[in-house]
């Protein structure tokens, strides 16, 4: 985790450019992550954003642990977080698929 990290501004133009693959480091998968999550708690969300996010957190396995806890520590419980299909990491432990 010690690449620069873009600015969010640079971010979401970058994921509003559908002419272009964008790839993440793990400090800019969690800065998306924290907008995303702020987006979400006002009841909005950006399906560009969660597509980059989505694609970073399917090749790290740090990043997908990270979100992960963090669902299972906060209020995402309540409302299902997108990117699992509705499952936290425990529930898939269980073979609850």
């Amino acid at each position: 985790m010690t690449d620069n990290i873009r600015p969010l501004w640079q971010l979401l133009i970058l994921a509003k450019d559908d002419k272009q693959s964008v790839s993440i480091n793990c400090d800019e998968c969690l800065l998306l992550i924290e907008y995303d999550a702020d987006l979400l708690a006002a009841g909005d969300a950006d399906d560009d954003v969660m597509s980059i996010i989505n694609q970073h957190i399917m090749i790290c396995s740090t990043c997908r642990n990270k979100l992960d806890d963090w669902i299972e520590q906060g209020s995402w419980k309540k409302t299902p977080y997108p990117y699992f299909n509705n499952q936290t990491r425990s529930e898939k432990e269980n073979g609850n698929e």
